[in-house]
This record gives structure tokens, C-alpha cells and sequence, in this order.
């Protein structure tokens, strides 16, 4: 913090808030908003620190939070704890309404809770088809279709209970029933209403993200992203006898079965009406993700990309682009943390003008002889 800026934004993940008991997200906090008197204790005690001659600026913690995906639009359960904090100087330069205001501003436009996202979630179908559900019935029956020997395959232990809990309970003709029940939503009048409503904030962000109209599958990319990975016939022998949002232990103690030593992510396939998986980094087999198509397996880099809403025209370099993409801060989730900086910055900037206008204000008056209209500046 040496360079005193106006703001920061810190990123991690959900563990830190437990590690160390604790104690660890406890230190950071009480450093970042104590930094002045850290700074005199280097000081006093002649540390080998390098620490500033001049006083410095703590930071009021202005939120700090866990982040889920798809509450603000990315279309994948990815949690992530972002703390955002304010110079101290500009914080106590607001009024007290002002900051109330503020603090309540940055919660929801950071958090999501209150927007329709968090109730009705962008889905893979959204984003990799380019489309909003009401115009993906007939793509989402052909999908589903596709597992209907599945829901009643004989080898499977586990294709029963499947059948029971899940696939007799869709209405594959109404694509909309089955989005509410994937996603726990109550099937009620104001939430058919609600809906209508989300689906045109999906439109929105197929839109912006340059999506609106075009599958990803179409897609011949520059960077070669869009390329199927190489599998081995039991990879491909595996998927094909696993249902959308199920993973490897739907096989388990059948001839396609494999260890997924209790990580549910291990050859999970995608959900058509349900965010996507986090896109993991790294691992090996069984971590790259998986197609809700039942003839598709792995997904591309340019799917994974996608998940992550990264454009279409951004161009990955060199190797570990599965790690770039993994690594990476949704483009989405910046964009929200972004815009809500620009407006705290404009609210700053006007309260600093208006203490630039009150302090001015008796020299205007002098200078227009105590008349009622002060000079125009």
C-alpha cells in the first residue's frame, strides 16, 4: 500500500475465510485498516522494513464477501472471496448518508443477491448455443432424448434411482418446468412472470458478451481452442453412460467404472439447464469437464472459455491455456467489480467538488458585490 491508491480489490479463494482457524483473513483485514499504526511500530522498533517517511492512509473494508458465479451472470458455480476497500480519507470525506448509501450499493451490484441472476442463472445451453431458453426447446428435447435408454439401462445400479429422482419428473416437451426444477424454483405465477423478465437479462448477456445468435460449436477459432481433445475409447465408452449433472460414481462397480476418490468433479457432465462446473486449472483425468450432449465427452477449450465469459475474439497464447482459463477472474465478475469502482469513484469525485464549491463560495459572493447569483466557474 505505498502507493496509496485510491482503492483495491483482493481476490481469493473461499478457504482463506478458514485458514489458520480463522485468523489468517482476520490479520488481513486488521492490517490493510491499521496501516499507519503498523507503519509506527516498524518504526519504533527499528525493523530491517522498508516502510514510508510519511504518514499513510489506512483503508475502510467497504465489502467483503463470498461471490457465487452465477448470482451476477457467469454461468458456472464458481465461488470466489473478493474484499474491496476505500482510502480512509475518501471514505470520511462522505456524509454519513452517503456512505450508508455506498456500503448498500457495493453489496448488491457486487454480490448479485438481489438480481434476477440469482434466482434464474444463465445455462451451459444458454452460452453454448448462443440463445436464451425460449428459443431452445427443440435443441433441448433432442439433448435430452438422447438418454432415455440410459434412464432404463440394465447394467447400471444406479440408472433406477436416476429414473426415479430425476428423469420421471421432467417434462422434456416444457423446457422452462425443467429449468425451474433444476434449478429448486417454485413454479408459481410471479415466478413465470420473473421468468419472461430473466430470460431478456439473458439475451442481454449473450449480447454483450458477442454470443446472441452463435453456437460455439460453429465457431472456427484463430487460436485452434475450439479443437476436440484426443480420447481414449474408455474415456469415451465411460461418458456415454453418464447422465447430464451426474460424475463418476454413477458407474461405479460396473465394467466403466473408475476411481474418483470422492471428488464429485471427476467426470461430472454438464447440466443443459444448470450453470456449468467450476473449470478446473489443473488435474488429470476426469477433471477437464464434460459435454451435456451424450455423444460429446471432454469440452473444447473455447466451451471452457466460454463458461469462464471470455469473448469469442480473445486469442490465448502459448501453452497452458487450459491453466489460463482456469486461473483466470471471469471477465464478467471484473466487469461488475469495475463498475461498481466507477461509481464509487464518481460519488467521491462529486462530494470532493462540492467541498471545492462550499470552501469557494464567500470569495464568489465578494466578488459579486453580496448578490444573490454567485459568478458561473
Amino acid at each position: 500500500m505505498f502507493l496509496q491508491p485510491k482503492m483495491f480489490v483482493f481476490e481469493n479463494v473461499p478457504g482463506l475465510l478458514s485458514a489458520n482457524e480463522g485468523q489468517a483473513i482476520i490479520t488481513i483485514s486488521n492490517d490493510l485498516q491499521n496501516l499507519e499504526a503498523n507503519r509506527q511500530e516498524a518504526i519504533a522498533a527499528n525493523q530491517p522494513l522498508t516502510v514510508p517517511d510519511q504518514p499513510i492512509c489506512n483503508y475502510k473494508i467497504i465489502f467483503q464477501s463470498v461471490i457465487n458465479g452465477p448470482d451476477i451472470g457467469v454461468p458456472q458455480t464458481r465461488r470466489r472471496l473478493i474484499i474491496m476497500g476505500l482510502r480512509c480519507d475518501l471514505y470520511d470525506s462522505l456524509t454519513d448518508d452517503e456512505q450508508r448509501s455506498m456500503l448498500d450499493a457495493v453489496q448488491t451490484d457486487v454480490s448479485g443477491k438481489a438480481s434476477l441472476f440469482s434466482r434464474f442463472p444463465l445455462t451451459c445451453l444458454e452460452i453454448f448455443e448462443g440463445l436464451p431458453l425460449t428459443y431452445l426447446q427443440t435443441k433441448y428435447s433432442a439433448v435430452m432424448q438422447e438418454y432415455t435408454e440410459l434412464a432404463h439401462h440394465s447394467d447400471l445400479p444406479l440408472a433406477k434411482q436416476w429414473r426415479e429422482n430425476v428423469w420421471d419428473r421432467l417434462k422434456i416437451e416444457d423446457i422452462r418446468h425443467d429449468y425451474f426444477l433444476a434449478n429448486g424454483i417454485e413454479d408459481s405465477p410471479t415466478n413465470r412472470e420473473d421468468y419472461e423478465v430473466a430470460m431478456q437479462e439473458h439475451w442481454r448477456i449473450l449480447n454483450d458478451l458477442g454470443w446472441l445468435g452463435t453456437a460455439v460449436d460453429t465457431l472456427q477459432t484463430v487460436d485452434g481452442t475450439n479443437m476436440p481433445s484426443r480420447l481414449t475409447n474408455a474415456v469415451i465408452e465411460r461418458m456415454n453412460m453418464i447422465p447430464p449433472d451426474e460424475n463418476y460414481a454413477f458407474v461405479d462397480n460396473t465394467q466403466w467404472s473408475v476411481s474418483g476418490h470422492d471428488i464429485s468433479f471427476i467426470y461430472r457432465r454438464a447440466a443443459p439447464l444448470k450453470p456449468a462446473w467450476t473449470v478446473m486449472a489443473y488435474g488429470g483425468g476426469g477433471t477437464y469437464g464434460y459435454h451435456y450432449e451424450r455423444e460429446r465427452s471432454q469440452l473444447t477449450l473455447r466451451e471452457r472459455a466460454r463458461i469462464q465469459t471470455f469473448s469469442d475474439e480473445f486469442q490465448f497464447q502459448e501453452k497452458g491455456v487450459r491453466a489460463q482459463i482456469g486461473e483466470a477472474v471471469p471477465p464478467l465478475l471484473a466487469q461488475r467489480i469495475a463498475e461498481s469502482i466507477i461509481n464509487i469513484f464518481n460519488l467521491v469525485d462529486a462530494g470532493a467538488l462540492q467541498e471545492t464549491v462550499d470552501d469557494a463560495e464567500p470569495s464568489f459572493r465578494a466578488h459579486n458585490n453580496g448578490g444573490s447569483q454567485p459568478y458561473v466557474v
